[in-house]
């Protein structure tokens, strides 16, 4: 079974907004936020690109 994550302090307004995306998608919440998190995770976050590139330029 995969690890559960629990987020606290959620604003109303951002479950209601995410709530309202994964409706108009036809998925569940829960879906829907499995796929955001996915997402995320396999993008690369955008410091680690900066530091690539710096790196890349220093030995160039």
């Amino acid at each position: 079974m995969a690890p559960a994550i629990t987020i606290h302090g959620v604003p109303s307004a951002t479950r209601d907004e995410l709530g309202a995306r994964a409706a108009r998608t036809g998925r569940s919440f829960q879906v829907y936020l499995l796929a955001e998190l996915v997402e995320l995770a396999v993008r690369p976050d955008p410091s680690d690109v900066i530091a690539r590139a710096r790196a890349f330029g220093a030995r160039s």
